[in-house]
């Protein structure tokens, strides 16, 4: 049974290698066919990110975005402080920071932070929320602050429930730091039978 299960998934193997073009077909690898039109993804998928800007700013940041190969997903927009935030990534062109560092959009401006500006930021961040924790509108029971794989600042709120109030704070962003709101699992309450 082993010996089947094997010999199966090495031939899987086999084949996935050569459907691919890694093996070679008499010397010479397969060449697979690139489309001659290019295609662009559904505006669905390219503006998701952009729906947490305010609509009459959106596609002015969608056409910085392509002009300057920023994804639209290192945006942010913080209404607090009515400002466009951007993530300084590790670019081979360092100018597009500063051509972008003060732009007005709107009635916004956007606003460039690094990683260590981060890091001073996240107790604001912090106090920013403790100002919601003690408010039953809001049900917020805890906060972690994270820097994604992406490089991406977040907070995760935990809440007891989703109200109105906790769902305003929803993919908002404060200081560059994006707020995801999420329900925690508390333990289930058994009714006592007498």
């Amino acid at each position: 049974m082993i010996i089947i299960v094997g010999i199966l998934f090495i031939a899987c193997v086999i084949a996935a290698l050569w459907i691919s073009g890694i093996f070679s077909n008499n010397g010479a690898t397969i060449p697979i066919e690139q489309p001659s039109v290019k295609t662009t993804p559904s505006p669905a998928i390219i503006n998701s990110s952009l729906n947490y800007f305010p609509p009459e700013i959106q596609g002015e940041i969608q056409t910085l975005s392509d002009s300057y190969s920023i994804p639209p997903g290192y945006w942010g927009f913080d209404p607090v402080n009515n400002e466009i935030d951007l993530l300084e990534q590790d670019m081979p062109n360092a100018s597009v920071y500063r051509d972008l560092s003060g732009k007005k959009i709107g009635n916004s401006t956007i606003h460039i932070f690094n990683r260590t500006e981060l890091e001073t930021t996240r107790s604001e961040v912090q106090d920013y929320l403790f100002q919601f924790f003690h408010t039953p509108d809001y049900q917020i029971s805890s906060s972690v602050t994270t820097i994604g794989l992406d490089g991406r600042p977040s907070v995760d709120v935990e809440c007891e429930k989703f109200t109105p109030k906790n769902q305003e704070l929803e993919n908002t962003v404060f200081k560059g730091w994006k707020i995801h709101i999420y329900v925690c699992c508390g333990i289930p309450s058994i009714p006592k039978t007498p």
